[in-house]
């Protein structure tokens, strides 16, 4: 029975191995970066579908720019879920910019916006922002009418009154337009 303390003995010597070998707990856990920073920056905060927010910030991960900036909208609760996204090129100093555009069929409700930077096969970055989806149409556009017309000419001599025809303008003839703040007559 010298076989069961020998066993005990080895059992304890590779313990002691694995604990003087294994790193300090410290170690493995995930330290902070000081130099990792992830920026976003939106205006309006509010808006119709159809509006286009713009987005800016930064994306570096440990003193180096990521490649993209990845920026997603999403109903908040997600019921029903809806979510629309951009990707946006990082500049040199880690500074992005644009527009993402509330879809012309997203659902009136809140909304957050937040921000994925990627660089090689690192994905970071959790910055948030609110926005909130309100009823109605997206923003307006300005639209420009021309109107065209021919007036019906009459012209009063010393005799009876003459109705003349409306003459054609020749086919090369710009239209007539009517200008805004301007007097126009319409016959």
């Amino acid at each position: 029975m010298h076989l069961r303390p020998r066993i005990l003995i080895l059992i304890a010597a590779v313990v002691a191995a694995l604990v003087v070998a294994a790193p300090p707990i410290a170690a493995m856990v995930r330290p902070q970066v000081s130099d990792t920073t992830s920026t976003l920056n939106i205006s309006p905060d509010s808006g119709p579908p159809g509006t286009a927010i713009s987005v800016s910030g930064t994306c570096v991960f440990r003193g180096v720019p990521s490649e993209r900036a990845f920026v997603r909208g999403y109903k908040a609760g997600g019921n029903p879920p809806f979510d629309f996204y951009q990707y946006f090129p990082v500049a040199s100093d880690g500074a992005y910019a644009g527009d993402l555009v509330v879809p012309s069929d997203a659902p009136a409700g809140a909304y957050g916006i937040e921000l994925g930077c990627s660089r090689a096969d690192t994905l970071f970055g959790d910055a948030q922002q609110p926005f909130t989806v309100t009823p109605g149409i997206g923003p307006s556009t300005t639209t420009t009418t021309t109107a065209t017309t021919t007036p019906t000419t009459t012209t009063t001599t010393a005799g009876p009154a003459t109705t003349t025809a409306p003459v054609a303008a020749p086919p090369d003839a710009p239209p007539a337009s009517v200008v805004p703040g301007q007097a126009h007559f319409t016959g």
